[in-house]
C-alpha cells in the first residue's frame, strides 16, 4: 500500500531553504526505500506576492524532482 506525505507548505515548502527542502525529502525517500510514496504539499497560501510563491513553488519542484528522481 503506498505511503502519502502531506508535508507544511508553510514550513516545509514557502519557508524552507532549499537545503531544508532537499534534507525533508531525502529523510522520506530513505524511509521508503523502493515502496510506493507519494508527497506532497498543499493549502499552500499567498504570503508576499504571487511571483514570489510561484518562484518557491518552481524551486520546491526543482528540488524533489531532483531528489526523488535519485532515491
Amino acid at each position: 500500500m503506498p505511503l502519502e506525505f502531506c508535508l507544511h507548505p508553510l514550513r516545509d515548502v514557502q519557508q524552507a531553504t532549499p537545503a531544508e527542502m532537499e534534507n525533508t525529502l531525502t529523510e522520506i525517500a530513505e524511509a521508503c526505500g523502493s515502496g510506493p510514496y507519494t508527497v506532497r504539499a498543499d493549502g499552500l497560501q499567498v504570503l508576499s506576492g504571487l511571483k514570489k510563491e510561484l518562484a518557491k513553488v518552481d524551486e520546491w519542484i526543482e528540488v524533489a524532482d531532483r531528489v526523488l528522481r535519485a532515491n
